[in-house]
């Protein structure tokens, strides 16, 4: 007989059993104990800026009294050309052994809620991925990944000495001197994650993972251009990736500037990690000498409504839930 899906009503007695499920399922796995999973879902659903845009909040399992399964949902917002659209976030899809073929249809109601929203999903698993690619959905872009030395002196060298900054314009590491966030309007037809000041201090606060912002800023608090760094392991030894920048068009120098700039005010790792996403209008990392390049496996997915007109999605690093 079928298990029953159940919505996932929010409140704090589901948060409490999903946050216990989820220690407990990935505990094998060094991750976040019951109290840091209560402090994400708080992140999710009460300190998103987008929560009002879909009720959602994901679907559970319940076997002799107890939760099997789970899989939540994130909101969050997306623009078509000038256009908001509403985006859910699928995330922590786990369960026992014993519901597997239940998760399936779990993973369907999620699905169905893509007639009017843009869904996203990241897994590392390839039997995940391969369901998700009969299921329709569309693999981010390809994208190059470069390594240079963290170390100051070696980073100083093969990252470039870049000391370019947009006329009028100073650095900070403070998002409470940003009032607004410098944008173009994007073309027709392209589809983007929305940017705002509200959605980027969200992201930095996240208590999921390590984060460091970076900006170029004016006398009225406008930012021109920024970085988004976190911790990462990568070859063996802890790096700065650089996960977000933006917004479109911003220039190449004052990028990798900003970058510098911001790790010399950081613990020194070793290696800084650079992504190429191969976006419209994407900054080149001039000057930079990676010492290693690789094309990473495509784990973040994306499904779109069937009559959104999309002729082209960009995409950063920081979709998905990875960070949350």
């Amino acid at each position: 007989m079928a298990a029953e899906i159940l919505p996932f009503d929010d409140s704090p007695e589901m948060r409490r059993r999903a946050a216990g499920f989820l220690a407990k399922r990935f505990s094998n796995q060094g991750a976040a104990s019951e109290d840091v999973w209560l402090e994400r879902m708080a992140h999710w659903w009460d300190a998103n800026p987008s929560t009002e845009w879909h009720p959602a909040r994901g679907w559970w399992i319940e076997c002799d009294g107890a939760m099997s399964a789970f899989v939540g949902v994130i909101p969050t917002e997306y623009r078509l050309g000038a256009k908001p659209v509403a985006g859910l976030i699928g995330t922590s899809w786990v369960m026992d052994a014993s519901c597997r073929a239940d998760c399936i249809r779990m993973a369907m109601k999620f699905q169905r809620l893509g007639g009017d929203a843009v869904l996203i999903a990241t897994t590392p698993s390839p039997e995940v991925r391969a369901l998700l690619g009969k299921g329709g959905w569309t693999p981010n872009a390809a994208h190059e990944r470069w390594i240079v030395p963290g170390w100051p002196l070696l980073r100083r060298f093969f990252l470039g000495a870049h000391s370019a900054h947009p006329p009028g314009c100073r650095f900070t590491t403070d998002l409470a001197a940003v009032s607004q966030i410098r944008t173009s309007e994007p073309a027709d037809g392209v589809l983007s994650r929305a940017r705002s000041l509200e959605i980027l201090r969200w992201y930095v606060a996240s208590p999921a993972r390590e984060h460091h912002f970076a900006g170029w800023v004016d006398e009225k608090g406008v930012l021109s251009g920024y970085v988004i760094v976190a911790s990462a392991m990568v070859r063996g030894g802890r790096a700065w990736e650089v996960v977000e920048s933006g917004p479109e068009g911003f220039d190449g120098r004052d990028l990798a500037g900003l970058v510098a700039r911001l790790l010399d005010g950081l613990p020194p790792r070793r290696w800084l990690v650079l992504n190429r996403l191969g976006n419209p209008l994407e900054p080149e990392w001039e000057g930079v000498r990676p010492v290693h390049r690789s094309s990473p496996e495509r784990t973040l997915y994306f499904r779109t409504p069937s009559d959104m007109p999309v002729a082209v999605k960009t995409w950063q690093m920081t979709e998905g839930d990875l960070g949350l």
